[in-house]
């Protein structure tokens, strides 16, 4: 954190950037052995923010460091399911522990635009990834040619990534809420904008890059089992018989809610690796891991009431402009409510049309003009002001 204290990125979003870059140095040689199965460090971790805010800066650092590792598979960030699969297909590596061969088939992804990764909503892409971030044994793809299926030994993908409000609320439905891509993945809100001096040198301590390159190539060596303290052991269990008592309130978390403290062991893994190479999990590793989680948590509802803040305006506006198109072109001077219901709803669920109806008038953005026998309105939409 010390040596990109200088970088005009918040340092919620230098300190995450941090965790995935040690997270996929890791890969898939390290391990905690749970009763569920085995639990390694790799993670997906999505920036969240306006533009110019800062997570292009963090994950540029990312991917620097990845690249000077000069040791791991980093995939382009443009992906297609099968391009992924090509990628996996060709990152395989092995390794000994304990007298036994292990073939694995490791990949970062660091995509400073999520929108590049995910340019729209993939659910059968999307399952993918949750295959892949749960690290099963194997991952089977048939072939595009219609021959044997490519079967990838232990994959894994650890993914870094960025993205605005205003885009998740274009792109993922209500409805991925609640599903597997959203709970595995940790979202990362920062409002607030880290104002550099535009002419100011900055300075650069190569002495403490090269060492951060080392200690990443030497993380990278590590092969092993995690083992747990017994004080680390019990906070663990205590968090998660009370999962429920710190998590975020909000709905579109509760499915993330119910892996956070997978999540949390999981950056107990890195914070421990980044402390000594002992590949022990202490009391405060743990507690570290919790507060860190604990911190963005509570942020998370943030980027949903920027996401209906943006796009309700934007739907709005649209609402408005369609209003006038629409009376230009038939050359009348109202529209019947059912035709602007009937325009609304391509886009707007059908139980908030009529809030979406009701506070156009109230902000006399549009006007009743007349109620026909039934009680259908028309409407007519009121010019707006520049200065407005």
């Amino acid at each position: 954190m010390k040596w990109s204290d200088t970088i005009p990125s918040p340092e919620v979003f230098r300190l995450w950037s941090a965790y995935a870059t040690i997270g996929g140095v890791l890969e898939r040689k390290v391990w905690c052995d749970l009763s569920g199965g085995l639990l390694y460090p790799s993670m997906f971790v999505l920036l969240v923010g306006g533009p110019s805010v800062g997570k292009n800066q963090s994950i540029s650092l990312t991917s620097r460091f990845w690249v000077a590792c000069g040791q791991l598979t980093i995939a382009p960030e443009s992906l297609t399911k099968a391009a992924l699969i090509d990628e996996l297909n060709g990152a395989q590596k092995e390794f000994n522990y304990e007298g036994h061969h292990y073939i694995t088939s490791p990949i970062v992804v660091s995509a400073e635009e999520f929108g590049v990764l995910l340019p729209e909503y993939d659910k059968r892409f999307l399952n993918t990834l949750c295959d892949l971030w749960d690290c099963r044994e194997t991952c089977k793809e048939r072939t595009r040619g219609g021959g044997d299926p490519i079967v990838i030994s232990r994959p894994c993908l650890t993914l870094l990534s960025g993205t605005t409000p205003s885009y998740l609320g274009d792109t993922m439905p209500e409805s991925a809420y609640q599903q597997g891509f959203t709970s595995r993945m940790i979202m990362v809100f920062c409002g607030q904008k880290k104002v550099k001096d535009l002419f100011t040198e900055i300075p650069r301590d190569k002495v403490l890059e090269a060492k951060l390159v080392h200690d990443l190539k030497s993380l990278g060596n590590l092969v092993g089992e995690f083992k747990w303290t017994k004080e680390a052991k019990q906070f663990v269990e205590e968090w998660n018989r009370n999962w429920l008592l710190d998590a975020p309130n909000h709905p579109r978390l509760l499915h993330y809610c119910g892996r956070r403290v997978i999540h949390g062991m999981k950056v107990a893994m890195i914070i421990s690796a980044s402390r000594s190479n002992d590949l022990e999990i202490t009391l405060s590793d743990i507690m570290e891991s919790k507060n860190q989680l604990v911190r963005v948590e509570d942020l998370m509802p943030e980027i949903f009431k920027s996401m209906t803040v943006s796009t309700d305006s934007n739907k709005i506006t649209e609402i408005h402009r369609f209003i006038f198109y629409y009376c230009s072109e038939n050359k009348v001077d109202s529209i019947s409510e059912s035709k602007l219901r009937h325009f609304m709803q391509k886009d707007i669920p059908v139980h908030r049309l009529t809030d979406f109806i009701d506070g156009m008038v109230k902000s006399n953005l549009i006007k009743v003009v007349g109620v026909d026998k039934i009680g259908f309105k028309t409407y007519r939409a009121v010019a707006i002001s520049p200065l407005d």
